[in-house]
């Protein structure tokens, strides 16, 4: 024995054997290391696992294993990988494959070339529902099903918030210093088709995809005639990306009437690209026409910004940055229904214009004081909603829960004709 414990020491002399000798070849992408392999962070192929079960060392409740060789939690293979749920090794064989449609998503180079994550070509496919995810091929893939995420067990207060669900959220603003009027009072009315989904420790994912925005001016005092007023066109709405509210599970009460419901805070930049997205200024028109290469033309209309559109007395296109946030509390109604206050906060600055009349250097916006205009309601849907059946319903019927009021406790909606 002592012969045999010597003889096992004496391998551990001399230099280490180097990555290339363990079998580890240098890489720079996923597809430089073949089926069930990955890139790691060292630029190295390796490979977590061949199927299923190896995962069970990563996590016995429940790991797939991925293409790549990840040992992935089934959300994961949507939302991080860039796969259908349910292309493990051995598991959902011949269901979830999903069917390719005609409709058009941004391939991942696409993504990736505007600095958004390789996915960001679901938004286009979330239009049309939550069972639709973006194929690499750049088409949108009908998986079916409605990916979920994992539940954190049969008693998670969770599982009864999972879903689809529609998201009224209207929030008042005062803009001051505009030319010709002084001040403008807005009310922006927004519209989500939102997925409700596990995040593997008992909290939840509120992925929330714009289907509508419009602003409406408010007056406290009836006018005779409106001077100007700013349209969204559908192609801003259209660029605007999926935005994601988290509620931890130490905030989460079972889904009753009466409970308290409250996200953490979201945050949101359109029309520019920011290092530290909470922390560093917006650019203003100076910056741009002093060539400043962080604003970026996001809805791909050949002008930087987002653009929207003027109307009334002045006329044209105004291009613009904004940082937004927004978190909201509120109440459960019953299981179909939840109601509260959002909390936002916006800054937005004119960094150019179709005329210079339009620009508003000195504009400054803040919330409106008439708490009363800034609210948001829930509603839950059918699994296969889609963002129509949300316009839908919020247009055309007189009493829906999506349906806008100028105010929280109105009772008469305001339709809109589109």
């Amino acid at each position: 024995m002592a012969a045999l414990s010597m003889t096992a020491c004496a391998v551990t002399e001399g230099n280490a054997p180097s990555f290339e000798e363990l079998g580890y070849y240098k890489c720079t992408q996923d597809s430089d290391c073949g089926d069930k392999r990955y890139c790691n962070e060292d630029l190295y192929c390796a490979s977590d696992c061949r199927r299923d079960a190896d995962c069970y060392l990563f996590a016995p409740s429940g790991m797939i294993c991925s293409n790549e060789g990840r040992c992935l939690y089934e959300w994961e293979l949507v939302d991080g990988d860039g796969e259908e749920s349910g292309e493990g090794e051995g598991e959902g064989e011949g269901e979830g494959e999903g069917e390719l449609t005609d409709i058009v998503c941004d391939k991942p180079a696409d993504c990736t070339a505007d600095q958004w994550p390789e996915d960001c070509g679901n938004r286009q496919c979330f239009d049309y529902g939550y069972q639709y995810t973006c194929d690499p091929s750049g088409k949108c893939l009908d998986n079916k099903t409605v990916d979920y995420g994992t539940s954190s067990g049969e008693d998670s207060p969770a599982n009864d918030y999972v879903g689809v669900w529609g998201l009224l959220l209207p929030t008042g603003a005062r803009t001051s210093d505009i030319p010709l009027v002084g001040f403008q009072d807005t009310v922006s009315i927004n519209h989500y088709l939102v997925r409700i989904r596990h995040d593997g420790n008992g909290g939840l994912i509120m992925d929330e995809t714009m289907c509508f925005l419009r602003l409406k001016n408010y007056y406290e005092e009836p006018v005779s005639k409106e001077l100007g007023w700013m349209v969204i066109p559908q192609n801003y709405i259209d660029h605007v990306p999926v935005v994601q509210h988290h509620v931890a599970a130490a905030d989460l009460e079972p889904l009753e009437a009466g409970n308290a419901f409250k996200t953490d805070r979201m945050w949101e930049i359109r029309g520019v690209h920011l290092e530290d997205p909470l922390n560093d200024e917006l650019p203003v028109r100076s910056d741009v026409d002093a060539g400043d290469d962080r604003v970026w033309d996001q809805d791909k209309d050949g002008n930087v910004g987002m653009t929207t559109e003027m109307q009334g007395v002045l006329t044209g296109q105004v291009y613009s940055d904004q940082r937004w946030s927004n978190q909201m509390t509120g109440e459960i109604v019953d299981a179909d229904h939840i109601k509260g206050e959002p909390d936002p906060t916006y800054e937005q600055h004119a960094i150019g214009a179709s005329s210079t009349t339009l620009l508003q250097d000195q504009a400054t916006s803040m919330v409106h004081p008439e708490g009363k205009l800034t609210y948001f309601r829930m509603l839950r849907l059918d699994e296969d909603a889609s963002c129509d059946e949300v316009m839908e319903m919020a247009n055309e019927e007189q009493g829906n829960y999506l349906c806008w009021t100028w105010f929280e406790d109105d009772e008469e909606c305001v339709l809109f004709e589109e």
